[in-house]
């Protein structure tokens, strides 16, 4: 039986930055780029930049054993967090 992926997994969008990523070492966060899915199956967190959330809501935050793939470009790579 079919059942559509959106009854099996939890499916959510990330958050799209206008700016240049720079890496700030006092950041309350890491941020996960397309360039850190592409050619790697295994994403390691401690080596992602850290940036300090300015948003008006919470950010979009990833968990250990999660799987990412990105929502554009001419690949489509997932890759699994595993948190350090």
């Amino acid at each position: 039986m079919r059942k559509p992926l959106r009854s099996l997994v939890d499916i959510r969008v990330g958050h799209s930055f206008r700016t240049r990523i720079e890496n700030e070492p006092a950041g309350d966060i890491r941020v996960l780029q397309i360039r850190d899915i592409k050619g790697s199956d295994e994403i390691r967190t401690d080596s992602l930049p850290r940036m300090t959330w300015q948003g008006s809501d919470m950010p979009p935050l990833l968990k250990s054993g999660d799987v990412v793939m990105p929502a554009r470009g001419d690949r489509y790579d997932a890759g699994l967090i595993r948190k350090s």
